[in-house]
């Protein structure tokens, strides 16, 4: 799974994340050039401008991916415009600016409260990815969801506003491919990542050799039962 946290420039920060594979976040308001090499996530910044209650203004989002596109930089995804708090109104207005963002770039649909996956199904194949956002209780009640749904129609599912190993971890059982969050570069806590990592290998390997110790004991037995059907013929 994909991490990517908000990058706030900070040189030694930065060297930390490339060295660790962790990608960047940014959005309009807060945009550098990420680092040669380093994977990054546009935000349409909607959220944020909800957040300081102001209205979202899409010229300096286009602006950016203006740039962007005749750059030699390609985002990991950009996340289509959205209406927060917006239900399927913010459906509707997400699937009229898909087709305005610049070709060759991964186009990710937010989904939120209020929707559901037959609402999306009419857009799904326009975009890359789904984005997923909502409240807190609606996004983990419903992230396995809409991980299964992206994953029927060959598409990927990034999970927003995920930051600390609990949440890390709710998304691999989720099955999302990719996670963004602000928390470990706002709070110098990125060395929490490379912690998680590991800890989910380790459980990983765990699991897979319980699997195959019990395959192993499951032909034993059988194995001891064909041997005593052999000696009762």
């Amino acid at each position: 799974m994909k991490i990517f946290v908000a990058d706030g420039g900070n040189k030694i920060r930065r060297e930390y994340c490339l060295l660790h594979d962790i990608g960047f976040l940014y959005d309009p308001r807060y945009y550098c050039t990420p680092p040669k090499g380093a994977s990054f996530i546009l935000d349409n910044g909607a959220f944020a401008a909800w957040k300081r209650g102001e209205e979202w203004d899409e010229t300096p989002f286009y602006a950016l991916l203006t740039r962007i596109a005749e750059s030699d930089l390609t985002p990991y995804a950009v996340i289509v415009p959205d209406i927060v708090a917006g239900g399927v109104a913010s459906l509707r207005h997400s699937a009229s600016h898909i087709s305005r963002v610049p070709e060759g770039i991964p186009r990710y649909l937010p989904v939120q409260d209020g929707m559901a996956p037959s609402d999306v199904l009419p857009y799904i194949e326009d975009v890359e990815g789904l984005f997923v956002g909502g409240s807190v209780r609606w996004k983990w009640r419903t992230a396995q969801v809409w991980a299964e749904l992206a994953h029927g129609f060959g598409k990927l599912c990034h999970i927003g506003r995920v930051g600390n190993r609990r949440t890390y971890a709710m998304s691999v059982a989720a099955g999302a491919d990719s996670v963004d969050g602000s928390t470990p570069m706002r709070h110098n806590k990125l060395h929490v990542i490379p912690k998680f990592r590991e800890t989910n290998l380790q459980q990983k390997k765990l699991l897979e050799k319980e699997v195959w110790m019990s395959s192993i004991g499951e032909a034993l037995c059988a194995s001891r039962d064909v041997r005593r059907g052999e000696d009762d013929a």
